[in-house]
């Protein structure tokens, strides 16, 4: 039995009202970054954006950082992560899912851990990355209403 990513619940069946609502956003956040934004050619060949301070790869960040900022709202109980580059994000990840799921998941159980089905970006998934990046979501604003807590 193929399983899906936990992440992908929140960008469930929509409305064609709604679908073209959020292409529109997309479209509007790709015309942002293409003409407003200062942009250079980055190390991958695919032309870097500067959002905020920050440089942004198009293909691998997409219009992402755009989207959250203007999408994203956290609840009180939510955690994120925060990791500079080849700093253990992955282990950072796993361990974090690890301890937040320990009751859910012990590790006596007989049951398969998540962890040894899924990547740990798809447990715990960038925001700008894989919940709101236009290149792997399909043009769609994640519901994160949907997501446990935290």
């Amino acid at each position: 039995m193929a399983q899906i990513p936990p992440y992908k619940i929140c960008s469930g069946p929509k409305s064609n009202e709604e679908e073209e609502e959020d292409e529109k956003i997309y479209k509007r956040y790709s015309e942002i970054a293409a003409t407003t934004l200062p942009t250079t050619e980055g190390w991958t060949g695919k032309p870097m954006y500067q959002y905020q301070g920050f440089w942004y790869n198009s293909g691998l960040h997409g219009i992402g950082p755009l989207a959250v900022q203007d999408h994203f709202k956290a609840r009180p109980s939510d955690i994120l992560l925060a990791s500079i580059p080849k700093s253990g994000t992955t282990w950072l990840k796993s361990l974090a899912f690890a301890v937040i799921n320990r009751k859910s998941n012990p590790p006596s159980a007989r049951q398969q851990h998540p962890l040894h089905i899924f990547n740990s970006h798809d447990l715990v998934p960038g925001l700008e990355l894989l919940l709101y990046n236009n290149n792997w979501n399909s043009n769609r604003i994640p519901n994160l209403d949907v997501l446990p807590s935290p």
